[in-house]
């Protein structure tokens, strides 16, 4: 990955790293921490968790609630903190902290500096609706969906509009997550669907209906398009599985080129004029035999450590972006090799379901760990998180194991 010749230690102007504790943000911690910019970590999750103990990080600040108003103090405070660093790179790792950076990013003085999709293209990718509408103005292969107020209305005649299972999709997840710890829910019966309807009054959290795509292939690509849209990088991505099984977020996860799918995807983001750092979801459809757009996300990803090790370290072209040292035009192409990345917690889950589901054998799950190459928080250079998080998954197994016991 070319860059102008600098020294990395004259281009260390510090990262305020935004978002949960989560592999994500480890991720973003390391790929600067590892090159020895200085990295700030400003978090809504609690001190204790496991990517916050990293020994890269120099100072952890926390925040409640992503509110703008909080979150702009949060970033002037560490402004004055910082009076040296001419410029200070933030970089928001999940979808909360990046809807409140970008309401916030006009009201920072210019020191603050970064690689943030407009507001435009955060808010099509966040608002599902508004993301599902789009597709179908341009004719995008995307699964039906309908407002769930819509089938409301309709409720005796939901086979009508979707078949049975279909599943209710927040238009705007994190709120969602937060309350559910879950993506999505399956609705199997016009039952379910009452008493999902039932139980998500006055929560105030709008929801879609979307048909489920058969089949459980899911593919990536993620990508970096500099300022000037003249430099790009593209790798592609296979979920092996996810947690939970069915839906969920990537546990194991491989880099693979598809031709096919990079070329479409970048098709729709020169059509939107994206800049920044993004990726874009696909599944497969068995029985229509087509992808599928599922999403796009306008933040780095869960695995984004595994994007750098196939030579494509989006998060620091970003940077580098951001503070005017990245070399344009270029176009970058992941190296030819076999790798997957595991979050070991989240994977031993999913691997349970699918045991018990009988939908996986021994020899498979041996099978698939070949070329493991990476795990979302073992790292040899910062052991710290591992170490925490391991700890807390076997608490969490004895607690459980004790409260069925009782």
């Amino acid at each position: 990955m070319s860059s102008k010749r600098h020294d990395e230690a004259q281009l260390a102007y510090p990262v305020i790293a935004l978002g949960k504790s989560s592999t994500n943000l480890l991720g973003v911690i390391r790929a600067f921490g590892r090159r020895g910019i200085p990295v700030y970590t400003l978090s809504n999750s609690h001190p204790n968790t496991s990517c916050i103990r990293s020994r890269y990080i120099r100072e952890r600040r926390f925040i409640p609630q992503w509110k703008v108003e909080d979150l702009r103090q949060s970033l002037l405070q560490f402004g004055e903190a910082l009076p040296e660093s001419e410029k200070i790179v933030v970089f928001p790792s999940n979808d909360v902290s990046l809807l409140a950076y970008s309401s916030v990013r006009e009201a920072l003085p210019d020191k603050f500096a970064d690689s943030v999709p407009s507001r435009r293209l955060v808010e099509l990718s966040l608002f599902k609706d508004k993301f599902y509408e789009y597709a179908s103005a341009r004719n995008l292969p995307h699964p039906k969906s309908y407002r769930m107020e819509f089938l409301r209305e309709r409720e005796d005649r939901l086979a009508d509009y979707l078949p049975f299972p279909f599943v209710l999709k927040p238009v705007l997840s994190h709120s969602f997550v937060e309350r559910f710890q879950k993506k999505l829910f399956e609705v199997r019966n016009r039952e379910d669907f009452r008493r999902y309807s039932q139980m998500l009054a006055g929560l105030g959290i709008e929801m879609l209906a979307q048909e489920l795509i058969p089949g459980d292939y899911y593919y990536m690509v993620y990508f970096y398009i500099s300022k000037d849209r003249r430099t790009s990088a593209v790798a592609g991505f296979h979920k092996v599985r996810q947690t939970p099984a069915d839906y969920g977020v990537g546990s194991l996860v491989e880099n693979y080129w598809d031709e096919e799918l990079v070329s479409r995807t970048m098709d729709l983001v020169r059509s939107l004029e994206y800049t920044g750092i993004g990726e874009v979801e696909y599944k497969y459809d068995t029985v229509e035999k087509q992808y599928k757009i599922l999403e796009i996300n306008a933040r780095s990803i869960t695995f984004n450590r595994l994007s750098a090790y196939i030579g494509m370290d989006l998060e620091y072209l970003a940077y580098l972006d951001a503070i005017g040292e990245l070399v344009s035009p270029q176009k970058l192409t992941p190296r030819p090799v076999a790798a997957r990345w595991m979050d070991f917690t989240q994977d031993f889950i999913s691997l349970l379901q699918l045991k018990k589901e009988r939908k996986i054998t021994l020899p498979q799950i041996l099978r698939s760990y070949k070329n493991l190459k990476l795990d979302g928080y073992f790292a040899w250079d910062d052991w710290s998180p591992f170490l925490h998080e391991s700890c807390q998954f076997v608490k969490a197994g004895f607690q459980r194991i004790w409260r069925n016991s009782r």
